[in-house]
């Protein structure tokens, strides 16, 4: 039986604004679970919600694209047709926002077919783009920043400015500059010390944090940390729940022998929840280690550069040696691979992003990540491979340049939205 993308449409904007019920919510799920690339498809359409199309589609012809959009829908199966566009419905949609209902419905529903027949809510503006004058806005390097969570208490914002010592529970954490220091009253601590301490960096921020026993550990953009008070009386206990880490870890000797444990388990998606089997206990020593467990890279990757790791899954374990990678996939595979060259296991280490024949649409969610910009495909995902070295503190321009450079794809900029089209 044929789908109705129409009927499917609704229910994706419905859950981009919230206001979906149980039962509508649980089609949805089904529907996503039921296609490949669908999870990859609502991604991309929830980061552009908070897009302001109206600076995109200011002045176009609203009548000949609405013909453009009429045309496409009709090549869908099961969908319904869409009418002649009134007088009324020229005016130009507003931004749809997080929560927020569109307020013209045809043009809501034509965004939803649109995207679930898989030309996504960029066909429409990838049509006209040479209609429009697009203005670019400046993109910087991540900066020093950083939101500290204590229990149910507000957040609190650190912007890299800050010199000062803030007192919770147990701990009294010194906030200088680019980093936040966490020292505890006693150490080590009451087992029974189960305050919960949470650190997160944004997209476009990075942040260094010492823990209690003076590891360090070097956060990159968009991702999240969690301990509990109780840090170090057993053992010194991590959750990696998001992002990229690069763990410095104070030797045993200086630490009571006490052991130093991060949990990390893939991110879900759309897709749900992800087995017990995608979860990960990583030991360590005296040891550097990088792990970056991003949910749009589908892999959990564990770097060892110094010193000892013990990698243990699901009753399995394997003890990697300075210069090896285990990778874990989503399905729940997983292998060792070896680095030639040690100096280059970790290139944000190295303040490079150093590209060697990986698919183009990775390359752009991380130049995202490390610059805050969304990514819009505009007519599909490119998985072409592509190579390139780009300084971290250089300008985002240069490496969208090198990209474009190639022929694989044209980009546009708006905002902070890059377009990409190939």
């Amino acid at each position: 039986m044929e789908e109705n993308y129409s009927h499917f449409g609704k229910l994706i904007l419905g859950y981009i604004s919230g206001q979906l019920n149980p039962s509508e919510q649980a089609e949805l799920d089904a529907w996503i679970a039921a296609g490949e690339d669908r999870h990859q498809q609502i991604e991309i359409f929830r980061r552009s919600a908070s897009m302001d199309y109206g600076e995109l589609i200011r002045g176009l012809d609203k009548q000949e694209c609405w013909k453009d959009i009429q045309a496409k829908v009709a090549e869908i199966p099961g969908a319904i047709p869409l009418p002649e566009l009134q007088h009324k419905d020229w005016i130009t949609p507003r931004p749809v926002k997080a929560r927020v209902r569109p307020i013209n419905r045809w043009w809501g529903v034509a965004a939803g077919v649109l995207l679930v027949s898989g030309s996504a809510v960029g066909y429409f503006y990838s049509q006209q783009r040479n209609k429009v004058q697009i203005q670019e806005s400046a993109f910087s390097p991540a900066r020093q920043i950083a939101v500290l969570f204590y229990n149910d208490e507000p957040k609190i914002t650190l912007d890299g400015t800050q010199q000062e010592v803030i007192r919770k529970g147990s701990m009294n954490i010194y906030t200088q500059g680019e980093k936040m220091i966490f020292r505890a009253d006693h150490y080590p601590p009451q087992t029974t010390d189960m305050d919960e301490f949470k650190v997160s960096t944004p997209r476009g921020g990075k942040y260094e944090v010492v823990m209690p026993d003076s590891s360090d550990l070097q956060m990159n953009v968009a991702s999240l940390v969690k301990f509990t008070g109780n840090y170090g009386a057993s053992q010194r206990e991590i959750d990696l729940q998001e992002g990229e880490v690069l763990f410095n870890v104070a030797p045993k000797k200086h630490t009571q022998n006490k052991p130093f444990v991060v949990h990390v388990r893939m991110p879900s998606t759309v897709r749900g929840a992800l087995p017990d089997s995608n979860r990960l206990t990583l030991t360590a020593t005296g040891t550097a280690f990088n792990v970056a467990a991003y949910a749009m890279d589908a892999t959990i990757r564990a770097t060892l550069l110094e010193g000892s790791l013990l990698v243990q899954r699901s009753g399995d374990s394997i003890r990697l040696k300075p210069g090896q990678i285990y990778i874990l996939n989503q399905n729940g595979s997983d292998t060792v691979e070896n680095v030639p060259n040690i100096s280059n296991a970790v290139p944000w280490r190295q303040k490079n992003f150093v590209f060697a024949g990986q698919p183009i649409n990775q390359v752009f969610e991380i130049l995202g990540r490390w610059y805050g910009a969304n990514i819009v495909w505009v007519n599909g995902v490119s998985n072409e491979p592509v190579s390139l070295k780009h300084p971290m503190d250089a300008p985002l321009r240069e490496a969208l340049d090198q990209l474009q450079s190639t022929g694989k794809i044209h980009y546009t900029i708006n905002n902070d939205t890059i377009f990409v089209s190939y």
